[in-house]
């Protein structure tokens, strides 16, 4: 009955990807697109992040398509590949100790091969502790290309190495809400006493790490830091231009992926690693289900537009 649970999504979906496409089901079809390729065994795994994506909406589409899924803990922090030339060394630790605190997400990984989840499992969780989970072990989880997951993590730290050269030009202290307030405090006690960040760094890195994000606590500490806000974004301006490029341009050149292709990738449209994992996938959903297919193509143009919008803001 795989068949007629597609029908019914496609018909009646709902978020199972958690990013915004432009007031589309783009991102939701493709997502089905990737559960439906690790239920054939075309693909090894699928992540969902429950701080994205509710529980009961991972579980649901899970159960629907008879999907082997194991909860998990996660502390999702970023592994850097390159140290800053700009930053001092212990601000960059800071800030990743900060990031670290800011996102302790659960996650849902569905598998059909249940040695692979036991492994996962095995690898992110030791006792009370858990093992440190970030862009690259989501990128071997998922299968992307290597190329495309070093560019990725490259370019988001471009953007908070911008935002923390701003903040330590500027002659004001970050100012914090309450609710922020008691967060650096409660921060505070390990992290002064672990590596001797002084309270200013913390509320430094806190406010760098946030400006990445829209809405929620972030609001309020924008509204607070108003004139360093606007700096942060002129600053950032051309990175953000430049991901909102590549994710349009990836959905172009290759609307089957679930990640942003590097720039070899987006060159290469014959023979990339993301050329050919394209191909696969669609050749795959339109032979097998060709519904899903006519929906991620029809709802493709909309959302490439909503992209190519964003990006001339």
């Amino acid at each position: 009955m795989e068949k007629d649970a597609v029908k019914k999504f496609i018909a009646s979906p709902y978020d199972i990807s958690g990013i915004e496409s432009g007031n589309t089901n783009y991102r939701n079809f493709v997502a089905l697109l990737h559960l439906l390729l690790v239920k054939h065994k075309k693909k090894k795994c699928f992540v969902f992040f429950t701080a994205i994506i509710s529980l009961d909406k991972s579980l649901k589409i899970c159960k629907k398509l008879k999907l082997p899924w194991k909860k998990l803990k996660l502390e999702y922090m970023q592994e850097f590949n390159l140290l800053s030339a700009t930053m001092p060394e212990d601000l960059v630790g800071c800030i990743m100790e900060v990031s670290n605190q800011l996102s302790n997400w659960d996650a849902v990984v569905c598998s059909m091969d249940e040695s692979v989840l036991e492994k996962i499992a095995r690898q992110t969780q030791s006792g009370e502790s858990f093992k440190r989970f970030g862009h690259k072990q989501l990128a071997s989880i998922e299968e992307y290309p290597e190329c495309c997951a070093v560019e990725f993590t490259d370019v988001e730290w471009k953007f908070v190495e911008t935002c923390a050269e701003v903040v330590g030009r500027s002659k004001e202290e970050v100012v914090l809400d309450p609710e922020s307030k008691n967060f650096v405090c409660w921060m505070e006690a390990d992290l002064k006493q672990s590596y001797g960040y002084s309270t200013k760094m913390i509320a430094d890195a806190y406010f760098v790490w946030l400006m990445q994000f829209k809405g929620g606590c972030f609001q309020e500490v924008s509204i607070l830091n108003q004139e360093l806000s606007e700096d942060c974004n002129d600053a950032t301006a051309k990175n953000r231009r430049d991901k909102l490029n590549a994710g349009s341009e990836t959905l172009r050149k290759y609307p089957f992926l679930s990640y942003v292709a590097c720039k070899s990738c987006l060159e290469n449209t014959k023979n990339s690693p993301s050329a050919v994992k394209n191909k696969k996938y669609s050749d795959f959903c339109k032979r097998e289900f060709p519904e899903l297919h006519d929906g991620i193509v029809g709802e493709l143009g909309r959302t490439v537009a909503a992209y190519s919008k964003e990006a001339q803001v």
